[in-house]
């Protein structure tokens, strides 16, 4: 969470600054978006079972180029982008050596949690990825207000960490932990992929799908989502 703190509150300021220094006729150009979405997991590796809802929420600006005096524009932006995928498994780096398994041999993997123990129990279990997103997008806004974007969303992984709240799996004890492991390993460095916005003034429902796996896609760990959720976006 301080992470994302620190990311967002820097993301601010240096737009705060440099929005003071942009000429106005400039600056008329440029909006703001925030995001709310879950991302729905469509493919995923062995021994993982996704949450139904992963909450996750991004914050962006662009500058929109207008078509001359028609209703089309496109929008260059910038923004973060932060997922949450809850499952019921940990992936190999964040277990301890004493509970890999060595039927997996060296590759990665994700492990059940059931499966390191059928005592454990856990409140919460989850995987944090930050981005870092670059979209492109082709608007139509009508005189009435309707609006719809299409484009492409280029998002560079930032930061990456596991959580888990339950039953301590490290030591075997019956208390109530908190674990957390950053720098997770095997995840793919950028995503790739459509974005779409639909709707009216400044509210809008919104999707984006990734082409590319969060996790490396060697031996079956393919984790794809689409992120579906609404998008406030004050003008443009």
């Amino acid at each position: 969470m301080k992470r994302h703190l620190f990311i967002i509150v820097f993301a601010t300021l240096c737009f705060s600054v440099t929005a003071q220094q942009v000429p106005e006729n400039i600056k008329r150009h440029f909006t703001n978006s925030f995001n709310v979405f879950t991302d729905i997991v469509l493919k995923t590796p062995d021994n993982y079972n996704s949450r139904a809802i992963n909450q996750g929420f991004s914050l962006s600006a662009s500058y929109v180029i207008p078509f001359a005096k028609s209703n089309f524009s496109v929008a260059i932006g910038g923004g973060v982008s932060f997922h949450n995928l809850y499952s019921d498994a940990l992936p190999k780096d964040a277990l301890p050596e004493s509970l890999q398994s060595e039927e997996w041999g060296d590759g990665f993997y994700f492990a059940t949690i059931d499966s390191l123990s059928s005592s454990l129990s856990y409140k919460k279990n989850k995987l944090s990825l930050t981005y870092v997103d670059v979209p492109v997008e082709l608007q139509y806004c009508s005189k009435g207000g309707f609006k719809f974007s299409v484009g492409l969303k280029l998002s560079f992984l930032v930061d990456s960490f596991s959580k888990y709240k339950g039953t301590d799996f490290l030591y075997g004890t019956d208390e109530t932990v908190k674990y957390k492991k950053y720098d997770l390993d095997n995840l793919s460095s950028f995503q790739l992929g459509p974005i779409v916005k639909v709707g009216w003034k400044w509210f809008h429902a919104y999707a984006n799908y990734s082409f590319i796996s969060m996790y490396d896609a060697t031996a079956g760990n393919v984790i794809n989502p689409i992120s579906v959720g609404i998008s406030f976006t004050p003008g443009y």
